[in-house]
């Protein structure tokens, strides 16, 4: 997992003629087998919105500040200040923006289907070497 550091600017995201939304990676992954591909604050102006169009990926969408709706192929649902959203893979589902606008938080990890087309986890470190600072057995000073 990369972080990012404190420093790094925001990105603007602006569709000709709307207000700009603003962007935030605060993490992501660094390596092929991690299941969180990333972990985002975003901010819509209101009445936008945050599409999910990447069918690999799910959501958990945490609605920070302001109010917003979530739109899916079948109907629109109220989300309140403090409510969790999981968005599925294959939903087509889109946060939309209330009138005073949205802050999220927004982890997208990788779908089931998606983990399953991996190859399998290898560690490289032996399992006894995996936690770092954990003594798991005596060293060579200790020993004798």
């Amino acid at each position: 997992m990369i972080v990012t550091e404190p420093g790094t600017p925001t990105r603007a995201l602006r569709p000709t003629g709307t207000p700009a939304a603003t962007w935030r990676c605060l993490a992501r992954r660094g390596m092929l087998h991690s299941e969180c591909e990333t972990f985002d604050h975003v901010v819509l102006p209101p009445g936008s919105s945050s599409r999910h169009d990447d069918p690999g990926v799910e959501q958990a969408v945490h609605l920070v500040h302001g109010s917003a709706e979530l739109v899916t192929r079948d109907e629109a649902r109220p989300v309140a200040a403090g409510d969790l959203v999981l968005v599925c893979a294959t939903s087509g589902a889109v946060v939309q923006a209330g009138p005073d606008g949205a802050e999220l938080l927004v982890l997208r990890v990788l779908s089931s289907a998606s983990r399953s087309a991996l190859p399998p986890r290898v560690p490289e470190l032996p399992v006894h070497e995996r936690a770092i600072g954990v003594p798991s057995g005596p060293t060579e000073e200790h020993a004798a």
